[in-house]
C-alpha cells in the first residue's frame, strides 16, 4: 500500500463532479480529506490523502488530471499545532 497527499484545484465547471466517488468505486482507493473549499460554480480546492495500491493511485491521479483538475503533490507533513490555532 502507498499513501499520497495531494492538493486538487478544480475549475469552476467541475466543482459539482463526484471525483472522490470515482476514486473509491473505480480505483479502489481510500481517501482522507484534510481541507476542502469547494463552492459549486466557483474554483475549488481539496487537500486529500489517498491510500491504495500504487497502480491504482497512479490510475486515479490520471483520471483526475484527464478531468481537467490540477494535481499538486504535497511532500511536507501537515502538523496540527493547537497553540497556534485560532478557532
Amino acid at each position: 500500500m502507498r499513501t499520497s497527499k495531494l492538493r486538487l484545484l478544480f475549475p469552476a465547471d467541475l466543482t459539482g463532479e463526484p471525483i472522490t466517488y470515482h476514486l473509491v468505486k473505480e480505483y479502489d482507493l481510500v481517501y482522507n480529506i484534510f481541507h476542502a473549499h469547494i463552492t459549486q460554480g466557483m474554483r475549488g480546492e481539496l487537500i486529500i490523502e489517498i491510500i491504495g495500491k500504487e497502480e491504482n493511485i497512479n490510475a486515479g491521479i490520471e483520471f483526475i488530471k484527464e478531468k481537467g483538475i490540477t494535481v499538486e503533490y504535497l511532500t511536507r507533513t501537515i502538523i496540527w499545532d493547537e497553540d497556534s490555532c485560532i478557532h
